[in-house]
């Protein structure tokens, strides 16, 4: 408090804990908010009742000015694929396979972009482009309903341990927090594994004709899949094309 009133700055928490304890070990508040007295009378604070898989409760500061919005994040999966006109798209890329350069030893890497290059521009004008969300960060590509049931339930048990500090509700929330990055954890790998399962790639690299050793192949596929990622193609591209 010396310290604060020699440099004349203010405390703007309320008393709050900020950070979640066990039951045994009381309040915690070793997150502070400081400012300057001018800015103390004008600011609100409190905390968010989630910690959202964290042991600290984030800080929420609100200051009396609006202000607008204009940045939109770029969706994660740039095409809306709800109904997605499949047979266009297979039609279209059976058109401009004939384009493709031929492949050969040391042209892994251009054969690759041009591959790559041809999916996305059939994509571009077959599937239409999902709108940026305007202030919203969009969830990753392997979010799903067991995932929201997951943070519903963390969020659930963390408040009913807020409410009533008991080692029953303590070890509901130890359980939920693992349970939920486990089960993140396992979703990225699923995800992860969409795109490195030969089979799909695979009879997309023989349909487009590409008969390489073993270390060729893979260095194409590596190739590829490196770009699809970056560009969300869905793996719906890969996949109609292994059945």
């Amino acid at each position: 408090m010396e310290l604060l009133n020699s440099h004349n700055l203010c405390f703007l928490n309320d008393g709050s804990v900020t950070r979640r304890t066990s039951p045994n070990e009381g309040s915690s508040v070793p997150d502070l908010s400081i400012c300057t007295p001018s800015l103390a009378s004008t600011i609100s604070w409190s905390t968010l009742s989630s910690s959202y898989g964290s042991d600290h409760f984030p800080l929420l500061l609100r200051f009396p000015f609006h202000i607008n919005f204009t940045f939109r994040h770029s969706p994660r999966l740039k095409h809306r694929l709800n109904n997605a006109d499949w047979d266009t798209f297979k039609s279209r890329i059976e058109q401009k396979m004939t384009s493709l350069p031929n492949i050969s030893h040391g042209s892994e890497s251009i054969c690759a972009d041009a591959l790559t290059k041809l999916f996305i521009e059939v994509a571009d004008k077959t599937f239409p482009l999902k709108n940026g969300a305007l202030g919203f960060i969009p969830s990753p590509p392997w979010w799903d309903q067991e995932c929201s049931d997951a943070i519903k339930k963390r969020k659930q048990v963390e408040l009913q341990y807020c409410e009533n500090c008991t080692s029953e509700n303590f070890d509901l929330v130890t359980d939920a927090f693992k349970a939920t990055s486990l089960l993140f954890k396992r979703k990225k790998q699923i995800a992860g594994n969409l795109f490195v399962s030969p089979s799909p790639l695979m009879s997309v690299l023989l349909w487009y004709g590409v008969i390489l050793e073993d270390s060729g192949v893979h260095l194409l596929k590596l190739l590829v899949l490196s770009r699809f990622i970056n560009k969300s193609i869905p793996r719906q591209t890969c996949s109609y094309y292994s059945s």
